[in-house]
């Protein structure tokens, strides 16, 4: 009986270390560096943009992703070296063109 109690507390405080131990996010010298922790609200696009990598090198470096179509919080995603910088916004909007002149209205 004492041996089965001891085993219990053990596992119990491994777990509890184990919680604890789990870092929040991970960073290196690029926005997500090689490796990027899930939040909560998280989801692929919305990483892959942040980390400024295509959704489907994305897929590519994590390919268990790519099966479940799912993620959640406190995973571990890999992310691509080489990505091409985060998306540019939209860009001014064009200016009216040119008026047509006199004369008859196409049709």
């Amino acid at each position: 009986m004492l041996a089965r109690s001891m085993l219990q507390i053990t596992l119990i405080l491994t777990l509890l270390v184990a919680c604890f131990a789990i870092p929040r996010s991970a960073s290196a010298a690029g926005p997500c560096g090689s490796s990027y922790v899930v939040q909560r609200g998280d989801w692929l696009s919305k990483i892959a943009r942040r980390c400024g990598v295509s959704l489907s090198a994305l897929y590519a470096a994590n390919p268990g992703v790519a099966y479940q179509r799912y993620i959640y919080p406190g995973q571990w995603l890999n992310i691509p070296a080489g990505g091409p910088g985060p998306m540019p916004g939209p860009g001014p909007m064009p200016g009216p063109g040119p008026m047509p002149g006199p004369g008859p209205l196409p049709y």
